[in-house]
């Protein structure tokens, strides 16, 4: 499970990944406000869905205000290694046809692997998603917008996707959050090279996706605590725009 939110009518919507031992996929369920399954949602309150050819995996999730739903994670295909992938589902838990046609959104980077960790939705409904970006030389932040109709945002970086290199090392996002000026920040975590740790991370940008040269170095942010390995998993912003960062340090064989 790595998503979850409240309908307005009480109903709660669950997203994540589920395997059979064999593969993995994506898998949406809904629940009554009781807490029983929804049986009026897919088969008997659950869909289990298969992008791409092989492997995939839902890491999360965001609930429209129309109601519908989108997963966010990664579609193996042969070709391609893996690919950002989203898919989007109507409040009865149908494919969304109006969503590049077929419900499933698929987005290359690098032409190796390319996995989502985190989705966010803006005002506008347009959907910005963020992960990873692997290359021979190693690992970028990745973020990509999509339009309602899931192509993506020519507005918004290069074609609509842009990457972050944190000083040539190697570095992930799993969380994104939006400020109310349209800046978004993304958090995760950076190995570094040079003293061999994975320490906090955080970049902002602005809405077309240039990095904010008014945060950090060149919009830019690292935090290492000392005692271990550090990754931030979650990000929130308060009312007076301060940034919040929470995730985990792990120093042997324990972790906070």
């Amino acid at each position: 499970l790595f998503g979850i939110a409240v309908q307005p009518d009480g109903k709660i919507v669950v997203g994540g990944t589920t395997s059979d031992g064999l593969i993995n996929e994506f898998i949406v369920g809904r629940y009554n406000a009781d807490g029983s399954k929804d049986n009026t949602f897919g088969e008997g309150g659950f869909i289990i869905t298969s992008p791409g050819e092989g492997y995939s995996a839902a890491y999360a999730m965001v609930l429209q205000p129309d109601g519908k739903i989108v997963l966010g994670g990664y579609a193996e295909f042969e070709s391609t290694w893996e690919d950002f992938a989203l898919v989007r589902y109507n409040s009865d838990g149908s494919p969304d046809v109006t969503f590049n046609t077929s419900g499933m959104v698929y987005t290359d980077f690098y032409e190796e692997d390319d996995n989502a960790f985190a989705l966010t939705l803006q005002p506008d409904g347009k959907i910005v998603a963020a992960g990873c970006a692997y290359a021979d030389y190693g690992a970028d932040m990745a973020i990509a917008r999509y339009n309602t109709d899931g192509s993506l945002d020519n507005t918004f970086g290069s074609g609509g996707k842009l990457t972050i290199d944190f000083y040539s090392n190697d570095d992930e996002a799993w969380a994104i959050a939006l400020q109310s000026d349209g800046k978004m920040v993304t958090g995760g975590d950076m190995y570094s090279y040079e003293s061999e740790e994975i320490i906090f991370e955080l970049a902002r940008n602005t809405a077309d996706g240039s990095l904010d040269a008014s945060f950090g170095t060149e919009g830019l942010v690292t935090t290492d605590f000392n005692w271990g390995s550090e990754y931030i998993n979650a990000l929130a912003i308060q009312s007076d725009g301060k940034i919040v960062a929470g995730g985990t340090v792990v120093y042997g064989a324990n972790s906070d």
